[in-house]
This record gives C-alpha cells, structure tokens and sequence, in this order.
C-alpha cells in the first residue's frame, strides 16, 4: 500500500533541499547487499512510501521500495527528522 501522504511529504522534504545523511548501520547493510548509495539515493527521490512504522519514542520510520537500473529490488528506510534532515537507517 503505498502512503500518499507520507510521499507527498517527502517530496516537500525534498524539494526544500532536505540533506540525506547515512547511519552507519545502512552503509553497513548497503555494502553487504552490493546497493549503492547513489542507487539509494534514487529510490528516496523517485520511490513512493510503501510502510510506516512508528517507534516507541514516537519518531516515524518510512519504508521506500525501488530497484536499481539492473532490476534489483531492495527497500530503503529513513527516518524523517524535519526540517531538513533525511536519515537512511536500513538498507534491505
């Protein structure tokens, strides 16, 4: 199920210039998985959200599914911390 309103927000987050900033535990799972950042990176500017998960402290986890140009599918989830700030958490 894809979020509209979540991905409309990105989007904003986006266009306003939004810094994507990596934890080391997806650049870890990134490395593992042979996906790129750049490739990552794509699926946050293109994807749409397809979950959202909401932690115990309240913070808002969102799930993007894409694939890179060879057709490998991975989900890359980030942590929204407005205004400004995109946190790639997991790559899987």
């Amino acid at each position: 199920m894809f979020r509209s309103k979540e991905s409309a927000s990105l989007g904003v987050l986006l266009a306003q210039g939004a810094a994507i900033v990596w934890s080391r535990h997806a650049t870890e799972r990134a490395y593992e998985r042979g996906v790129s950042k750049l490739d990552s990176e794509r699926v946050i500017r293109r994807g749409r959200v397809t979950g959202l998960d909401m932690q115990a402290d309240g913070q808002e986890r969102w799930q993007l599914a894409g694939q890179d140009e060879d057709g490998f599918a991975f989900t890359v989830v980030i942590t929204p911390i407005a205004p400004d700030v995109l946190v790639v958490t997991v790559i899987t």
